[in-house]
């Protein structure tokens, strides 16, 4: 039988050094490729295109436009119209259209234009601005990769002050949203 020296082996501290870097490792892939939310989220500056067909009060809707956030804080929604979770929460969406203290904007994710249109036509566009990200521009540096995904930015900043991943309910709009307006 062999005596416990109190002393740890070789080959456990090379098995537990392998483990936290792997660990490590894992963690920064996942930071870097959006899976995981961790530290600020900025909004690129950038101009998107947009979506071909989509109008609002009878007037076409811009592409998504970065610099609108020097006018007021802009609530950006990433969605697609093949998502149920996005089609639950356009209701809310159609509400908060109206409300004056900042512009609600949609980032189209996976879809064509044709749909989105669409959609938008049967269902109403709450959206002032509209773009499909195809080339991930927008996508990708906000490590954005769920849907529905709403994020507020406060006027004039790129940092984002609030951050909801899923539908949008009365409940997230009163106890969220509307205490990160202030």
């Amino acid at each position: 039988m062999l005596a416990h020296t109190g002393q740890t082996s070789r080959r456990s501290l090379i098995l537990a050094s392998s483990a936290a870097l792997g660990a490590a490792s894992l963690g920064y892939i996942g930071w870097k490729t959006g899976r995981i939310r961790i530290g600020p989220i900025d909004v690129p500056e950038l101009a998107l295109a947009p979506v071909p067909g989509v109008m609002r009060d009878g007037v076409a809707v811009p592409g998504f436009d970065s610099r609108i956030r020097q006018e007021k804080p802009v609530l950006i929604n990433f969605w697609a119209s093949w998502c149920p979770y996005c089609r639950a929460e356009h209701d809310e969406l159609m509400l908060l259209a109206d409300d004056q203290r900042f512009t609600l904007v949609g980032i189209v994710m996976d879809d064509s234009p044709e749909k989105v249109a669409g959609y938008l036509q049967s269902a109403g566009n709450p959206f002032a601005q509209l773009s499909i990200d195809t080339k991930r521009e927008m996508i990708k540096p906000m490590r954005q990769r769920g849907i529905p995904s709403t994020l507020l930015v406060p006027k004039g900043e790129t940092r984002v002050s609030f951050s909801h991943l899923g539908p949008l309910t009365g409940a997230v709009i009163e106890n969220g949203l509307k205490k990160a307006l202030g």
